[in-house]
């Protein structure tokens, strides 16, 4: 494996990282409320699960061809 090639599983944490800091954020600030953190909360799982699972798709074509 190529050291410096990016592993998806750390890309994927990260965006969900920074998806979780940006609903906290907007909560801190004051921008959304608490009855808005039920749907907010679970969306950056859903965005790194979806993230994860097309970039577990790209790979296994790009080793078939």
């Amino acid at each position: 494996m190529n050291p410096n090639s990016v592993r998806t599983g750390h890309l994927v944490m990260g965006l969900v990282f920074l998806l979780l800091t940006g609903v906290w954020a907007l909560y801190v600030g004051g921008a959304i409320g608490t009855d808005n953190l039920r749907w907010l909360i679970p969306l950056p799982l859903l965005i790194g699960g979806g993230a994860s699972l097309v970039a577990l798709a790209l790979t296994n074509r790009k080793h078939q061809l």
